[in-house]
């Protein structure tokens, strides 16, 4: 067998894998085909309304601290010493630091 022949064998063989690992669980709110003819799974999203204390704007939105440093292009301790200093507030939940969208898109502007 040819490399090529190789990596799309084993491509298939993964997916074939998968699709057996989907077809032997079950995901709450979403229904799975489970009449997999050697084709395709077909998977339904779930309908997700949104939660009542949620706003529709994204920019409300918690992200983590180093999904703010990608946006800002600076590393994670860069965007610590921002919360220590003040610029960019956050708030804590459990042990965790989270930032609002908002607040790192307006470092932005700024």
């Amino acid at each position: 067998m040819h490399r090529d022949q190789k990596q799309l064998q084993a491509a298939h063989d993964l997916g074939e894998a998968i699709l057996r690992f989907i077809n032997a669980i079950d995901f709450p709110g979403m229904e799975v085909d489970r009449t997999h003819s050697g084709k395709t799974t077909e998977l339904s999203p779930p309908v997700v309304s949104p939660m009542p204390h949620q706003s529709q704007n994204n920019e409300n939105r918690l992200i983590r601290v180093g999904e703010a440093a990608k946006i800002l292009s600076l590393g994670r301790s860069m965007i610590y010493q921002l919360m220590t200093n003040g610029k960019l507030p956050s708030v804590k939940i459990g042990g965790a630091r989270r930032l609002r969208l908002s607040d790192v898109l307006k470092l932005i502007d700024d």
